[in-house]
């Protein structure tokens, strides 16, 4: 195409998208589908005012870390774990020895299973309720043998206790999943369910993997389990592999910042070696904002304590510089006042986030529940849920999903594809994930696509 011709093409198409009013549409509208699990509420005002900080300190945005990632988010994150785990009874030595912070839970997820291939691969790997692709599709990468333990209850995904232990008995050499919540099933183990997992995990000296990257110690309109704390009253510290994931409960767009921990050097040195050579870590420039995020959390958990603050102040001295500590945090984290205001209002934020999601479920539940053969999962953290789709007129996966697809950008996946035993008796169908971290406007949006979408797949 000559240079001209493209010219013209470019002046066209923007006479053209003139009709969208692009500036009158949501941002979180187009940042991603229906099902893609991502958070798009705003960036928190808290990030945006440290992001500038951090960048005006150091003169650039994008700066590589160390081969392991930032050093001053890991001995963050370590002594943040340690914190919450003990409730703010300093020091807490026996737990979160080792802290490796990687870009994103994924990339931890990958590097873990690299390990475990390698460490444990005699070992099976047995997920409590279904995990959302990326467990099963690791497990295969790396040739892991794995099954799914899903509860025989109609009205739950992840299995009881009681389910738990007849699955498991006192067999060893198991590697077990849990995330929570569940992902898509939205459901949670109590406090006293999560010690009982532990015990058994420990009398039988299996590994428990958690995967924590949903929860949201700042909400207040879901639960939130210290699971920490249940893994210190269970003893079951040395068999525990932690991962995390900012990214999840943050609209941090680009910014992906995960993290992974336990009290094994081995897979420590392991991962670290394994990060040094493919540099699977972030770069800085979230630094300073995720540290204040990061304060705010153990400040509201356990009240305002002048000596977290100073373990704080220490840290960033240490791994970031005195001119980084005294042009980012020094007045800040000097003024118990301000800081409070600053903290408050972000914690504010998040709350109503997590409000926005709760709202955003019970208008879903209320929508799927007057068509005929759609269930909703339960949601109890995290923002994901599932709505399971019957294809009464046995269709046939290929025509369902290609259907729905034409209407809507929704990830449908098959009940064969979970590999639950169960199944829903007497029906066939498929699950649809529903992100809902986004406003009152997108979720309308949302749920009139879907719900025109179904009427017509299923000529209601």
């Amino acid at each position: 195409m000559k240079i001209e011709v493209a010219f013209e093409r470019i002046k066209e198409m923007k006479d053209d998208v003139k009709i969208f009013h692009w500036d009158k549409i949501d941002k979180s509208f187009i940042r991603g589908g229906i099902s893609d699990g991502v958070n798009k509420f705003d960036i928190p005002q808290m990030y945006k005012t440290y992001m500038k900080k951090e960048i005006d300190s150091y003169g650039e945005f994008v700066r590589y870390g160390d081969a392991y990632g930032s050093q001053f988010l890991a001995d963050a994150f370590k002594l943040y774990e340690q914190i919450i785990a003990c409730k703010g009874e300093l020091p807490c030595d026996n737990y979160c020895k080792y802290m490796t912070v990687t870009s994103g839970a994924s990339s931890a997820i990958f590097l873990l299973f690299s390990y475990l291939s390698d460490k444990y691969k005699d070992y099976k790997v047995k997920m409590l309720g279904w995990q959302y692709y990326l467990f099963d599709h690791h497990c295969k990468n790396f040739s892991l043998d794995y099954q799914y333990i899903i509860s025989k209850n109609d009205n739950r995904i992840i299995p009881t206790i009681d389910e738990i232990y007849a699955e498991l008995g006192d067999s060893k050499n198991n590697i077990i999943v849990l995330t929570m919540p569940g992902n898509p099933s939205g459901e949670i183990y109590n406090y006293e369910e999560i010690v009982e997992i532990c015990k058994l995990c420990v009398a039988n000296n299996n590994i428990l993997i958690i995967d924590k990257c949903q929860q949201e110690i700042l909400a207040q309109c879901f639960e939130y389990v210290n699971i920490g704390a249940a893994v210190l009253e269970a003893g079951a510290e040395d068999i525990v592999i932690f991962i995390d994931s900012i990214s999840k409960t943050r609209s941090i767009p680009g910014g992906r910042i995960g993290y992974i921990f336990s009290n094994s050097q081995e897979m420590f040195e392991y991962i670290n070696y394994y990060i040094s050579i493919i540099y699977t870590c972030p770069t800085r420039g979230l630094e300073s904002a995720i540290g204040m995020d990061i304060i705010a959390r153990c400040l509201f958990y356990v009240g305002y304590k002048k000596e977290i603050l100073s373990k704080f102040r220490y840290l960033i001295i240490l791994d970031c510089g005195y001119k980084v500590y005294a042009e980012v945090y020094e007045k800040i984290l000097s003024n118990k006042e301000k800081l409070e205001k600053m903290l408050n209002a972000f914690i504010l934020e998040i709350q109503q986030n997590s409000e926005q999601i709760k709202k955003n479920y019970e208008k879903a539940r209320s929508v799927f529940q007057d068509i005929p053969g759609c269930k909703v999962t339960n949601l109890q953290g995290g923002f994901n849920f599932c709505v399971f789709l019957s294809d009464e007129k046995r269709e046939g996966e290929e025509s369902f999903i290609s259907k729905m697809n034409e209407l809507v950008d929704a990830k449908l996946i098959s009940q064969c594809f979970w590999g639950a035993t169960r199944g829903i008796k007497g029906e066939e169908g498929y699950w649809c994930r529903i992100s809902i971290a986004v406003k009152d406007t997108v979720m309308e949006n949302y749920l009139d696509r879907l719900r025109s979408a179904l009427i017509e797949v299923k000529n209601l």
